[in-house]
């Protein structure tokens, strides 16, 4: 007999594939995804000179349009080369997404 699984349970893969790695995580629904993004680029000043831009795809097919955010050193101090994306899913199954820069830095999956 298979477990039955509850929605509260069902988990959401996320997939992140980059030239260098490939990486997932399991996010339960309604729970908070969270990746950080290294870029290297030098700016005057990282608040403003680029903007971090995320489109999420969901299972069904919609898209979601976001912006991530400069996180300095990854922990909220300035000085680094660390941005972030948020997101939290309101539809269990796989959802993917992509980013890129406005300045035209290469983004990645």
């Amino acid at each position: 007999m298979m477990p039955s699984i509850s929605f509260r349970t069902v988990l959401l893969n996320f997939t992140l594939y980059s030239t260098l790695f490939c990486q997932s995580a399991t996010i339960p629904l309604y729970r908070l995804f969270e990746r950080e993004i290294t870029n290297n680029k030098v700016y005057s000043n990282n608040f403003k000179d680029v903007t971090l831009n995320v489109q999420y795809q969901a299972p069904s097919g919609r898209i979601y349009d976001f912006f991530g955010f400069y996180d300095g050193d990854g922990k909220g101090n300035s000085g680094g080369n660390i941005w972030k994306i948020r997101f939290i899913p309101d539809e269990p199954g796989e959802w993917t997404y992509v980013y890129d820069w406005s300045d035209g830095t290469k983004g990645g999956k």
